[in-house]
């Protein structure tokens, strides 16, 4: 059974057209998976498996999460479902007409600068300001030497 992602990621390639399919297909496998995955993907080569440990180390690093054998597992299941996409014979297959797109406009308001509020008054509102900035705890990849990598 594929994820909620894996379904919305194949709904969406399947609107657009056969060439972006492959081009997002390529961008997904290189970025994400890595050069092997791609490769097995585009040779169209059936991928067995996706436990090479430098790329769980990857994903884990990129999305700061510790991954078990269970979701290594559905990844890999996912992967192989998305697989799919490139299978889909889309020769005659005309792209996604859009409404929206062609003939719905949104006209936007013009952006107009107001000084409503002094700086000092929005910024009463946090206790974490620096040099008169909001500031947010940091969030991106954790190093080796942090020890905050969340369990799934």
């Amino acid at each position: 059974m594929a994820s909620n992602f894996t379904r919305k990621l194949l709904n969406f390639y399947t609107k657009i057209t056969p060439t972006r399919v492959e081009t997002c297909a390529n961008l997904v496998c290189s970025s994400i998976y890595g050069d092997a995955v791609q490769t097995a993907i585009l040779s169209g080569d059936k991928l067995k498996s996706v436990k090479e440990e430098e790329s769980i180390k990857k994903l884990e690093r990129l999305s700061s999460l510790k991954m078990t054998s269970k979701d290594v597992k559905n990844l890999e299941e996912d992967i192989l479902f998305s697989q799919r996409i490139l299978d889909v014979n889309t020769e005659n297959v005309e792209p996604l007409y859009n409404i929206v797109e062609d003939h719905i406009t949104c006209p936007l308001r013009d952006d107009i600068v107001c000084e409503n509020e002094s700086r000092e008054k929005v910024l009463m509102n946090t206790k974490n300001v620096y040099e008169g900035f909001f500031t947010a705890p940091s969030v991106g990849i954790v190093t080796k030497k942090e020890k905050n990598v969340v369990e799934m």
